[in-house]
């Protein structure tokens, strides 16, 4: 009987090996298929952030080698679509505040990368950024408006 079982474990796992560059391909085209929506639903900012990168004075090399491959791939595999509007403002930022220092711009987007959205609008709540946050409460989300359950 656990013979029998073994061998019906192992084929399954051999059937399962045998699916996964077709799952892989699947995934890789999802992924892909995400970037292409984010960049068409944010083409202005990018046209915005592209004509920053123009004037810049932060070296082409920093910007191409080092940053850029960080807020790619954030937008490649970021699950959360309310973050992208803010990995966007954190590149565009870099141009406009022309942060040369490396570590602090990663630390940026590892912060942003780590935070969710909900955790995020809090925190600009509580540094009186923003008026309004969403809260989750007993299984619900509630949203207070300074200071009120809503």
């Amino acid at each position: 009987m656990k013979l029998r079982s073994d061998i019906q474990f192992w084929d399954m796992f051999k059937t399962s090996l045998q699916l996964v560059p077709n799952l892989t391909n699947i995934y890789q085209t999802i992924k892909i298929q995400r970037l292409q929506r984010r960049l068409k639903d944010n083409e202005n900012k990018l046209k915005r952030i592209s004509s920053l990168c123009s004037d810049s004075i932060l070296s082409e090399k920093y910007i191409t080698e080092r940053i850029f491959p960080v807020v790619l791939s954030d937008l490649i595999e970021e699950h959360e679509e309310a973050k992208i509007e803010l990995i966007l403002n954190g590149f565009e930022n870099v141009f406009i505040d022309e942060k040369h220092e490396e570590s602090v711009v990663i630390n940026l987007f590892d912060t942003l990368r780590t935070l969710r959205y909900i955790d995020i609008k809090r925190l600009l709540y509580l540094a009186n950024e923003i008026d309004d946050y969403m809260t989750f409460v007993n299984g619900q989300y509630k949203i207070c408006i300074n200071g009120h359950e809503k």
